[in-house]
């Protein structure tokens, strides 16, 4: 009996002896991968009003802060070189280079907000609601066409 608990305690201590005291994490060294965090874009999250379809769409509903500052630069870059012509006049085209950029950002994010499950425009809800609903079930229609189209085969008898 002395001899099985000696050997257990032998084993005991081996394993204590053997075992790592602190375990390290490894770490593998990437020359390719940056130490830099990764730029997120703002995510706007929302869900269809009909089909209950999780949407995400990257940036959102309104121009940030950053496309102010763009637009502003493209104004001063536009005025330093039409300077000999416009002068100071020039950062006046601020006003339609914005206009310009506002037209296509908003463009852009109509035809993403659009559900490409169910079909659904908000934007063409909020104006003209009967040809959202229209739009609606053509995008439906189109979708499930080849199932309407097929017949059910009526049961076998025997």
């Amino acid at each position: 009996m002395k001899d099985s608990k000696m050997k257990n305690l032998k084993d005991v201590y081996f394993k204590l002896k053997t075992a790592p005291t602190k375990k390290l994490r490894k770490v593998k060294l990437n020359l390719f991968k940056t130490s830099w965090k990764e730029k997120t874009e703002p995510v706007w999250n929302f869900i269809c009003p009909t089909c209950k379809a999780q949407r995400m769409i990257i940036g959102g509903p309104r121009p940030k802060q950053k496309h102010y500052v763009q637009v502003g630069l493209t104004s001063a870059v536009f005025t330093l070189l039409t300077w000999p012509v416009f002068s100071w006049k020039g950062l006046v085209s601020f006003i339609p280079f914005w206009m310009v950029f506002e037209i296509f950002y908003r463009i852009k994010i109509r035809a993403l907000v659009g559900c490409p499950h169910c079909g659904f425009d908000p934007y063409l809800f909020l104006s003209h609601e009967e040809k959202a609903k229209q739009q609606m079930k053509d995008h439906l229609e189109k979708k499930y066409e080849k199932i309407l189209a097929k017949k059910p085969e009526p049961p076998a008898t025997s």
